[in-house]
């Protein structure tokens, strides 16, 4: 099963945001991953899924030699 986060990429376009454990809740979010992990350990999630949403999406086809 997969989840869409294009709602995700559109709100939080280069800012590190924590997720509940399913990926659908954004739980915390800003623009440093310390700040965001805190605000989500002060929720009560014990280890927040965290990362950092690109602020653009480029498609890449090929390989680097």
């Amino acid at each position: 099963m997969t989840n869409d986060l294009t709602g995700v990429y559109t709100k939080y376009k280069g800012k590190w945001v924590a997720m509940d454990d399913s990926f659908k809740k954004v739980i915390a979010s800003g623009n440093s991953a310390k700040n965001v992990y805190s605000k989500a350990k002060k929720s009560g999630f014990k280890i927040p899924n965290l990362f950092k949403v690109p602020s653009n999406l480029n498609a890449y086809v090929g390989c680097l030699n």
